[in-house]
């Protein structure tokens, strides 16, 4: 079988944002430690190419003041063993949000500082908006499905979905800021829930706009950013209410629902 990398159609000086399970990609593929997985992306990709990888930890503040502050070169990534991996190479910066931070490589980190610790975690000023407004760039997803498409966060807030800045984690015990070792942050745009986003994924698949591709059992995914974006803001505008739990399934959803009068 054809290397991974190429089955996929990696290519150099191209932007990629990663989801992964690296669990999976052990299981189905040559690459059995990380860094002979995230070495070969960086040959392929050349530094003039980027990597992208979300090392989320959710430090929310908490309205008792439980909650952990970050400290982004210790804080362990919450988004899996090959993003924590990524982050402590030395060559890779990650950036300062305490909720929703990104490790980075190659090109990428030329502009990093315009990008950093945005107000709105995953819309704009943050890498997502790089990522939509940036030619050559990608998402590959690797044993993970849309429920893991940090993106879709970014088309709930430039598609302006009725909930896109209403704040749905009250129930936790928690508010719109952040914090770290320098001080607590406002937040705004703060994303909810992504579980409903598989039913983009089906309506992408549906009108075969992208393709779901299996490397042994591996689910791959290489996704253009442009055209999620071009697609997502239709969908996003005109199907909104399939973005959403059931009722009485999911808490966050519910907690939108409540605050907005939604069906």
């Amino acid at each position: 079988m054809e290397n991974l990398l190429d089955f996929i159609g990696i290519k150099k000086n191209h932007h990629y944002l990663i989801h992964s399970s690296f669990k999976s990609i052990k299981d189905n593929t040559e690459y059995k430690v990380p860094q002979d997985f995230i070495f070969a992306l960086m040959e392929r990709m050349t530094p003039e190419g980027s990597i992208i990888m979300p090392t989320f930890t959710y430090n929310f503040v908490k309205k008792d003041k439980t909650h952990q502050i970050f400290e982004k070169f210790t804080s362990p990534s919450w988004t899996g063993y090959l993003t924590d991996f990524f982050r402590e190479l030395p060559y890779v910066y990650r950036t300062s949000s305490p909720t929703h931070s990104f490790a980075v490589w190659g090109k990428v980190i030329e502009i990093i500082d315009n990008y950093d610790n945005p107000k709105s975690p995953l819309g704009k000023d943050s890498l997502m908006d790089w990522l939509a407004n940036t030619p050559n760039t990608h998402i590959i997803m690797f044993g993970v499905d849309f429920r893991s498409l940090s993106f879709g966060h970014y088309l709930e807030v430039v598609a302006k979905v009725p909930w896109y800045n209403t704040f749905c984690w009250d129930y936790m015990n928690i508010e719109p800021k952040s914090e770290d070792i320098f001080g607590i942050y406002d937040l705004i745009e703060v994303p909810g829930c992504s579980q409903s986003f598989n039913n983009f994924e089906n309506y992408l698949l549906e009108n075969n706009i992208i393709e779901k591709k299996y490397y042994n059992n591996l689910l791959v995914y290489n996704l253009e950013v442009n055209t999620l974006l071009h697609h997502g803001m239709q969908y996003f505008n005109e199907n909104y209410k399939n973005l959403l739990c059931l009722p009485n399934r999911c808490a966050t959803c519910d907690e939108r629902r409540k605050k907005l009068n939604l069906f």
